[in-house]
C-alpha cells in the first residue's frame, strides 16, 4: 500500500481528544469520539490491504495475523507488565484482584465483555481502572479475527459480493445499535455488535476509493472541510449524556470517512494533516493510547484529590514520552522481519499472553495477594466494596413498600429516596430512632430525583440515557398513599440543582396534616477514597485527612437550606463537616465512607450519633 501520511495525521486528531477526555479537561467532553475515528481508519486500512493482496493473489491469513501481532502485541505486553508493577505497589488487594481479572480479559482480547459487566464507561469510578480503555482494542481484535473470513466468503462473488456482505453487516449492526442504546446501553457501547457498522463504513470507503480518483480538487477541499467540521462539532457538542453509539455517531463517522477519502496533499486539510507535528503524534498514537489510561488511573489512585489541570497537562506530555520510547524501542524493532521471524514473533506472543493470563489468574485466585498486604487488617472491613454496598441497601430493600399494620399502635414512617436515603435509614436505625416506628421505604433513583412534577416536565431535566429507566421507576407521587398514612415522612437524596430548586413545591404537594412530621435530608460527600494511600499512613495522618466540598454541591445544599425551615431540613454537611471541610475518619479511626458518598457501617453509626443531637431528630 502507498503510505499516506495524512492518515497518521488523522490518528493524531483521534488520539489527542481521547487522552484529554480521560485527563478530565472540560473542553474535551466529547473527546471519546476519537475511538470511533480509529474504527473508521481500521476498517479502511485493513480492507484496502486485504483487497490489494487479494487482487494480486498474495493474501494469506498467516501473513495477515502475523502483521497484526507485530503491530499490536509487543507494545501491549510492555504496558500490561508495567501496569502490573504499579498495581502491585499502589492497589489494595481487592483492586489488585480486579486488575488481575482485567489482565486476563485483555490478554484474551475479551476485555470489552469483562468491562461490560464491571462498569459504566461514563461513570466516574471508571477513571480509576487502568485497563478500561482496552475495550476498544478487544473490539478491533475481534474485527481482525472475523473480517478476513467475511472477505473470503464474499470474494467468490467478486467485489460486488463483498460490498453486499459488508453493507448487510453495516445495516444490521446499525439497526442493533439503534435498538440497544435504548435498552442495553452498556452492551451497545462495549460490544462489537453495536460498533461493527463503524468499521464496515470504513471498509466500504476503501472499496469506493478507486472510483473517486477523478474528483475535482475543489470538491475534495470542500469534502475535507466538511469532514473536519463534523469531527470538531462532535467533540464540542457531545458529552457523557449523549446516547453513544447511536445515530448521532454517524456525525463523527462520516466526518472521518470524508477525511480518509479526500484528505490528500491536494487539499488544505490534507496538507495540515500531513504536517510533521501531526504525523509524528499519529505515529505515536498507538503507544499513547495504550499508556494514557494506566498512567492517569495510577496517578489518581496515588493522589488524595483529583490532580490539577496543570498536573494532568504535564502528565499528558509524559504519556507521549513513554509512547516515543515504546515506538522507538519496541514497536519498530518487532515490526522488522530482520529482527524477528514469524516463528519468533508467534512464540513471543503465545509465551507473553500465557504468562499474563497465569499472573492475572494468580491475582484473582489469591484475592489480590491479600496475605502480603501488611496493613490490610486495619482497613479490612472497608476494603470490600461489595459487602459495604450490601449493608447500605439491604435494610432499605427489606422495608421497601412494606405494608403498614394499621391496627398496630406504633407510629408509621415513610422514607423516600435513592441510595442516600438508604444511608439515612441505616443511621437512624443505628441510633435507635426508627426502632420505634413501622417503616416503609420507596426507592426513587438519583437520576430521576424526588420531585412533584408531571412526567414530561421532569424528563426535560433527566439525561437522555436515563429517561426510559425513569419512565418505569417509582416516583414521589407513587408513594402519596403511604405518605398519607404516615406520621413521619423522610425525603433523602443526592439532590440535583433542579430538584433542589423545586423542593418547596415538592413539599407543598404532599399536603401534610399538622400532626405529620417531615424531614428533608441533604446530600453528603467525602471526596476521593484512596485506600491504597491510607494503608501507608499513621493514625494521626488519618485523623487529619479532610475533604473540601466542591462549589456545585455547596450551591445545591444552600438552595435546599434557603427553601426549607430549619425544623424540616437536615443539613448533613453542617453535621459532618466544618464549613464544608469534612473528615474522612472518625476519632476511632473508622472510615466514614467507602466510596466517597455512601457510608460504611461505622460511618452510619457515626452519623447516627450526630443525628441524636439534631433538634429535628430529637423530636421524633
Amino acid at each position: 500500500m502507498i503510505y499516506r501520511p495524512e492518515i497518521d495525521g488523522l490518528r493524531a486528531v483521534a488520539v489527542l481528544p481521547v487522552i484529554f477526555y480521560h485527563a478530565g479537561f472540560a473542553f474535551a467532553h466529547g473527546g471519546y469520539i476519537g475511538v470511533d475515528v480509529f474504527f473508521v481508519i481500521s476498517g479502511y486500512l485493513i480492507t484496502s490491504l486485504i483487497v490489494e493482496e487479494k487482487v494480486a493473489g498474495t493474501f494469506s491469513l498467516a501473513s495477515f495475523y502475523e502483521r497484526r501481532m507485530r503491530r499490536l502485541l509487543p507494545a501491549l505486553f510492555i504496558v500490561l507488565f508495567a501496569a502490573g508493577i504499579c498495581a502491585w505497589m499502589l492497589f489494595t488487594p481487592q483492586q489488585l484482584s480486579a486488575f488481575g481479572a482485567s489482565v486476563v480479559a485483555t490478554s484474551l482480547f475479551a476485555s470489552n465483555f469483562y468491562f461490560l459487566h464491571e462498569t459504566d464507561y461514563f461513570a466516574p469510578p471508571t477513571l480509576g481502572l487502568p485497563l478500561v480503555h482496552t475495550w476498544s482494542l478487544a473490539v478491533e481484535e475481534q474485527y481482525y479475527a472475523l473480517f478476513p473470513l467475511v472477505l473470503w466468503l464474499g470474494w467468490r462473488h467478486g467485489i460486488r459480493g463483498v460490498v453486499v456482505i459488508i453493507s448487510t453487516i453495516a445495516l444490521a449492526s446499525f439497526a442493533w445499535c439503534e435498538v440497544s442504546w435504548r435498552r442495553w446501553p452498556d452492551a451497545n457501547f462495549y460490544l462489537i455488535f453495536g460498533r461493527a457498522w463503524e468499521l464496515m463504513i470504513g471498509a466500504l470507503a476503501a472499496l469506493s476509493a478507486t472510483r473517486l480518483g477523478g474528483v475535482q480538487a475543489s470538491v475534495r477541499d470542500g469534502a475535507t472541510i466538511i469532514g473536519i467540521a463534523l469531527l470538531g462539532f462532535s467533540m464540542a457538542a457531545f458529552d457523557d449524556a449523549v446516547p453513544f453509539p447511536s445515530a448521532l455517531t454517524l456525525i463523527p463517522v462520516l466526518g472521518s470517512v470524508l477525511l480518509v477519502l479526500f484528505a490528500t496533499s491536494e487539499t488544505w486539510v490534507g496538507r495540515v494533516l500531513r504536517s510533521p507535528l501531526l504525523v509524528g503524534v499519529g505515529l505515536l498514537s498507538y503507544g499513547a493510547y495504550l499508556w494514557h489510561q494506566p498512567v492517569f488511573a495510577f496517578l489518581r489512585e496515588y493522589s488524595l484529590e483529583e490532580p490539577s489541570r496543570l498536573m494532568m497537562l504535564c502528565v499528558c506530555g509524559g504519556v507521549f514520552v513513554l509512547a516515543y520510547v515504546t515506538w522507538r524501542f519496541v514497536e519498530k524493532p518487532f515490526r522488522d522481519r530482520r529482527h524477528f521471524s514469524r516463528a519468533q514473533i508467534t512464540g513471543f506472543a503465545i509465551g507473553m499472553s500465557s504468562s499474563l493470563i497465569v499472573l492475572g489468574s494468580i491475582l484473582v485466585s489469591t484475592d489480590g495477594m491479600r496475605q502480603y498486604s501488611p496493613n490490610y487488617e486495619r482497613l479490612n472491613a472497608v476494603a470490600d466494596r461489595k459487602s459495604n454496598a450490601t449493608y447500605v441497601r439491604e435494610r432499605f430493600d427489606r422495608l421497601r413498600k412494606h405494608p403498614f399494620d394499621l391496627a398496630n399502635p406504633k407510629p408509621r414512617a415513610v422514607v423516600v429516596g435513592d441510595s442516600f436515603a438508604e444511608d439515612f435509614v441505616n443511621a437512624l436505625f443505628e441510633n435507635g430512632t426508627l426502632d420505634r416506628y413501622q417503616v416503609q421505604t420507596w426507592y426513587v433513583p438519583a437520576r430521576c430525583q424526588i420531585v412533584a412534577m408531571d412526567f414530561p416536565t421532569q424528563m426535560t431535566h433527566v439525561d437522555a440515557r436515563d429517561q426510559d429507566a425513569c419512565e418505569h421507576a417509582d416516583t414521589l407521587l407513587d408513594a402519596l398513599t403511604a405518605i398519607g398514612q404516615a406520621d413521619l415522612i423522610v425525603l433523602a437524596a443526592n439532590w440535583k440543582d433542579w430538584s433542589a430548586e423545586a423542593v418547596d413545591h415538592t413539599v407543598k404537594s404532599l399536603n401534610l396534616l399538622p400532626h405529620q412530621k417531615l424531614l428533608v435530608v441533604g446530600s453528603k460527600s467525602f471526596g476521593k477514597i484512596s485506600l491504597a494511600r491510607y494503608y501507608r499512613m499513621s493514625s494521626q495522618q488519618l485523623l487529619e485527612l479532610r475533604h473540601t466540598v466542591d462549589s456545585s454541591q455547596r450551591t445545591v445544599n444552600e438552595m435546599l437550606a434557603s427553601r426549607l425551615d430549619s425544623s424540616v431540613f437536615v443539613d448533613l454537611y453542617a453535621l459532618l463537616c466544618n464549613d464544608y471541610v469534612c473528615p474522612l475518619f472518625t476519632n476511632k479511626l473508622d472510615l466514614i465512607s467507602y466510596d466517597g458518598v455512601h457510608l460504611t457501617p461505622a460511618g452510619a453509626r457515626y452519623l447516627g450519633e450526630l443525628l441524636s443531637g439534631h433538634a429535628a431528630v430529637q423530636q421524633l
